[in-house]
């Protein structure tokens, strides 16, 4: 084997230029990354011109649809990774608008790509979106019944009621992956200032302890919970959704202002993250409500002075 630098060099390219074609796929299925798997593609898109990182989105779907037999994987992964490497380095780079409202557009994207996605499998099987989903959830129950056969599973002979309940919970779900999976890319391509995004777009170096959620959101938020604990139906459901939204939204806040305060005890590296962490899982319900009344109290400027 030629050890020389330039061998050596020769192979760490090869190797670079293969990444986004392989990781990405690699890292959504593997449960633990899956939240950064666009991240490979994302640079990808970010440090290249023309359409090749959409041939490298195709590669990797691929690979997810070989890996994973059946629609659900594929749909979950195009719908998100793919429509999230699409739609937002072009989105962020709108004139006038903030990273925040790129942010939340691309998110709508997902929804409007995921519902036009099942609505299209649907119509190809002969069946309404509700009644697919409901055969692959059962369809799901009864390999879990397999795999499991002493788990109890809470539902009738027909399995009606377990299937309601999961179809209920799948429009939360992939609103919560959808935040999350948007708000750990783009927190690491500002962070590190990954292909100088930061850069491009100008932010301060501390814009991530600096996020806020727009004052006018508290509005659709009180509706969102209005709707969601005392309207049935249709509403109540939608309600339930903003709902979701609105404690992702706050929680971000929340961080941020955590974050700030790391920032003026000059805490970083692993000591930084692993405090985060540490806030986020052990004092959760303390984190939406930090951000929920930063709107009001401002910690951040109570910190400073």
């Amino acid at each position: 084997m030629d050890l020389s630098p330039q061998a050596i060099e020769a192979r760490r390219g090869w190797w670079n230029r293969a990444v986004p074609f392989l990781l990405s796929a690699v890292l959504f299925l593997s449960v633990f990354f899956t939240v950064i798997s666009p991240f490979p593609l994302l640079v990808y898109r970010i440090r290249t011109k023309g359409w090749m990182w959409a041939f490298a989105l195709f590669i990797n779907a691929a690979l997810v649809l070989a890996l994973q037999p059946g629609v659900a994987g594929i749909v979950l992964y195009l719908s998100t990774v793919g429509v999230f490497c699409a739609a937002f380095p072009w989105l962020s780079t709108r004139p006038k608008w903030r990273l925040e409202y790129a942010g939340l557009a691309t998110l709508a994207l997902m929804f409007v790509f995921a519902a036009a996605s099942l609505a299209v499998i649907a119509s190809v099987r002969g069946q309404t979106v509700v009644h697919w989903l409901k055969d692959e959830i059962a369809a799901s129950v009864e390999i879990a019944k397999q795999v499991l056969p002493g788990a109890v599973l809470q539902t009738d002979d027909s399995g009606v009621d377990l299937q309601t309940k999961v179809l209920r919970e799948i429009p939360s779900s992939f609103l919560v992956f959808g935040v999350l999976l948007i708000w750990a890319n783009v927190t690491i391509l500002i962070r590190y200032n990954v292909m100088k995004f930061r850069d491009r777009l100008s932010l301060p170096k501390d814009y991530l302890s600096r996020f806020k959620v727009p004052e006018w959101w508290v509005w659709p938020a009180l509706v969102s919970g209005f709707l969601g604990f005392f309207v049935p139906g249709a509403l109540g459901q939608l309600g339930q959704i903003g709902v979701t939204l609105s404690l992702l939204l706050y929680s971000m806040q929340g961080v941020s202002v955590f974050a700030f305060v790391l920032d003026r005890f000059k805490i970083g590296g692993f000591w930084r993250t692993l405090l985060i962490v540490a806030v986020v899982f052990l004092a959760l319900p303390v984190v939406p409500a930090a951000g929920f009344f930063d709107l009001w109290f401002d910690f951040r400027s109570k910190l400073r002075h």
